[in-house]
């Protein structure tokens, strides 16, 4: 343990340290008794980390993964189930007859290779839908929805694409984005139809029709970022339109579509697997002495091991060495956590090593409330068990660009300070802590016109393919250590 000693004995630099106001702080301060003045400590302590495999996370889906990628962290396969949204309260005209059903997936970005090729099959669910008031993991059981015989495959034939292609595209607020359109078959569009001529409820709905499940056969350098899932049902009928010309009624063929959304009125969910995840872990944990790694979804975690009882008892030893004094206060406790990171490698650089990047956000999180914190919808709570840190660039002593996430655990620790101070719960041998990629969002708020901030209003577990790369605790170069600041007066 490396250990700096600052010994102040002030009252104005001890709470220049903790950001008090200097004019206020310095009344009384030079006529203080000696063993009234404040001793402020920094000390750093070094940590322990073990990887732990995710295996399933809480399927949140503000968009879908579709494909498969080998990268060297694993082959990741994403699909989709989902039911779809009825038109309630829409009737098809009597004498209406059925063309064709087709189902669009539309996608905003991709994760991948886009000019490798990829085949999407679309199944029918017969054997149960989901359930809109359940969570749902995301190593979801597909063969407990679909029986996957011949009549539940209801894509004429597989749609081979590549992400790069625009063939079926639509042109929105001045962009094109791109999707892709299948032809169902005959045999179910006809069923369909028949079955769903008038909309009352979604539960009447959800029994004639299940839901789909959306998956790939083909292809393992891309995975689809698809935003839009639609099913549109096009039909025609007559009615009698009077001609002023030949003063008859005529009968005109009209043309229309019905369209079924998968929107936040009915139940998603994205499965997602990491086909090798045991043999991910055994060779991630090869190179653990001087990296740890962080993948989603569904990946590998970091486990962050803190040596409470050691900390605990270093900073009361350390206070004591100066005076008995009365109480004990952490003031800063910061674990700055250092990523491997190039953003700025070219396009013909870059390689499948390349395609996963570093989470935008992640929560350091208790292990104890690593599952219920998602469950339970804490949302935006954010506790001594639960530290928020975004990915933040800087530059290190020699003027290089670093990137980093940067964790206060103060809150954490004077918790567990206080417990053991007054024997309320004893004090963790060692606590794990684990890194979980999160997806962060915000509201602004507002007061007579003008910003006054921003508050979180949703934390939720990050679907989006990434690896991110932490210098490990016993990296030769950059370890990670928590640096803390205490002070006892």
């Amino acid at each position: 343990m490396r250990r700096l000693l600052i010994s102040i004995l002030t009252f104005i630099t001890a709470c220049l340290i903790v950001g008090c106001d200097s004019d206020k702080a310095t009344t009384g301060s030079d006529i203080l008794p000696a063993d009234d003045q404040i001793v402020v400590l920094v000390d750093t302590f070094t940590l322990v980390s073990d990887l732990d495999s995710m295996g399933h996370i809480f399927s949140q889906p503000d968009s879908f993964l579709l494909g498969e990628i080998e990268t060297s962290y694993g082959t990741l396969r994403a699909d989709i189930l989902t039911q779809l949204a009825a038109p309630l309260g829409f009737v098809y005209p009597a004498n209406a007859e059925m063309d064709s059903v087709c189902l669009y997936a539309y996608y905003s970005t991709i994760t991948g290779d886009n000019v490798s090729p990829l085949a999407i099959r679309v199944y029918e669910m017969d054997k149960a839908t989901l359930d809109y008031d359940k969570r749902y993991y995301s190593n979801i059981a597909v063969e407990d929805y679909c029986s996957f015989s011949d009549s539940t495959n209801i894509v004429e034939h597989a749609a081979l694409i590549t992400a790069a292609e625009y063939r079926d595209s639509i042109y929105h607020k001045s962009k094109y984005i791109p999707g892709v359109k299948m032809k169902l078959t005959e045999r179910f569009a006809k069923r369909f139809f028949e079955q769903n001529k008038r909309f009352t409820t979604q539960e009447e709905f959800n029994k004639l029709f299940k839901g789909l499940y959306i998956t790939t056969d083909f292809g393992s350098a891309t995975i689809l970022h698809v935003n839009t899932i639609v099913m549109a049902v096009y039909y025609h009928f007559y009615y009698d339109k009077y001609n002023p010309a030949t003063g008859e009624h005529e009968s005109v063929r009209e043309k229309d579509v019905k369209t079924f959304y998968a929107n936040a009125e009915v139940k998603q969910v994205n499965r997602y697997t990491y086909l090798n995840q045991d043999a991910l872990i055994e060779q991630l944990i090869q190179t653990m002495d001087v990296y740890n790694y962080v993948i989603s979804p569904a990946g590998v975690y970091t486990q962050i091991k803190f040596p409470i009882a050691d900390i605990l008892s270093e900073i009361e030893t350390n206070i004591k060495g100066f005076t008995d004094k009365r109480n004990t206060y952490i003031n800063m406790a910061s674990l700055k956590m250092n990523v491997v990171y190039n953003p700025n490698k070219t396009s013909t650089d870059k390689t499948p090593e390349d395609w996963l990047l570093p989470a935008p956000h992640m929560l350091l999180v208790n292990d104890s409330i690593r599952e219920t914190y998602f469950v339970d919808k804490w949302l935006s709570v954010l506790t001594e068990d639960a530290v928020l840190g975004t990915l933040t660039s800087g530059t290190d002593s020699l003027g290089n660009t670093i990137y980093y996430y940067s964790f206060d655990v103060s809150k954490m620790l004077m918790e567990k300070l206080r417990m053991a101070e007054y024997d309320l719960e004893d004090a963790d041998d060692v606590l794990s802590m684990s890194l979980v990629p999160v997806s962060v969002s915000y509201a602004t708020s507002s007061s007579s016109g003008s910003t006054t901030g921003q508050t979180i209003t949703a934390i939720k577990q990050y679907q989006v393919p990434s690896a991110t790369i932490f210098y490990s605790p016993n990296n030769p170069q950059t370890p990670l250590i928590l640096e803390i600041v205490y002070s006892g007066f």
